[in-house]
C-alpha cells in the first residue's frame, strides 16, 4: 500500500514537469498520461488582448496554453475558453468576450466543420470582436477542423450548408 503511494506521488510529480516542460516550450503537440491513464496535451485557447484592442493593433486576440484531453481535445479547449483566463493572463489584459453566452451544450466536427451550439442569449452589442472570433480561432488550431458553423441557442446559423464559416444573427457587429 505504501508503495503505490510513493509510486503516485512520484508519477504525479513527472506530469507536472512533463505539462511544465511542454509549456514552456509551446509545444502544442506534447502529451503526457495523467494517473488515472489518461492521455493529455497542450492546446492553445484564445482571448481578447484588450491593450492591443485598445492601441489598435494587431494581434487582438493572443493564444494560452491549456492541458487538455488527447480524446476530445477540441471540447477541452472550448470548456477551457468558458473558464476564461487565469487571474495573471487578467492582469496581463486578456479578456473572455462572452457576447452574452454562458456555454456550449454540443459540439461536432465532420467532414473539416466544427458545429458549436451555444447556450445562452447571444448578442454581439454592436462590437466587432465577439465570442465567435474566440471560437474560431481556438478551434482552427485543429487540422480536422478548416471551417466553423456557430449556432444559436434556438439552432440558428446564417449559413448552414456550404463552405465557409457561419455565425447566428446575434452575433453580427
Amino acid at each position: 500500500m505504501r508503495m503505490s503511494k510513493m509510486k503516485m506521488a512520484w508519477r504525479a510529480a513527472a506530469l507536472s514537469m512533463l505539462v511544465l516542460g511542454a509549456c514552456a516550450h509551446g509545444a502544442a503537440s506534447d502529451s503526457a498520461s495523467t494517473d488515472s491513464g489518461q492521455e493529455t496535451m497542450v492546446a492553445r485557447v484564445y482571448f481578447l488582448s484588450e491593450p492591443n484592442m485598445a492601441r489598435g493593433i494587431d494581434p487582438l486576440l493572443l493564444s494560452v496554453e491549456r492541458v487538455v484531453s488527447k480524446v476530445t481535445p477540441a471540447r477541452g479547449v472550448l470548456d477551457a475558453m468558458f473558464r476564461g483566463p487565469t487571474d495573471a493572463e487578467r492582469a496581463q489584459g486578456l479578456t473572455f468576450v462572452s457576447s452574452g453566452v454562458t456555454g456550449f451544450h454540443k459540439l461536432r466536427i465532420e467532414n473539416g466543420v466544427a458545429h458549436v451550439h451555444l447556450k445562452g442569449h447571444c448578442n454581439s452589442g454592436g462590437a466587432t470582436v465577439t465570442i465567435a472570433n474566440l471560437i474560431n480561432a481556438t478551434l482552427k488550431q485543429f487540422p480536422s477542423v478548416l471551417h466553423v458553423r456557430i449556432y444559436d441557442s434556438k439552432g440558428h446559423t446564417q449559413q448552414p450548408n456550404g463552405p465557409g464559416d457561419s455565425i447566428p444573427t446575434c452575433l453580427e457587429p
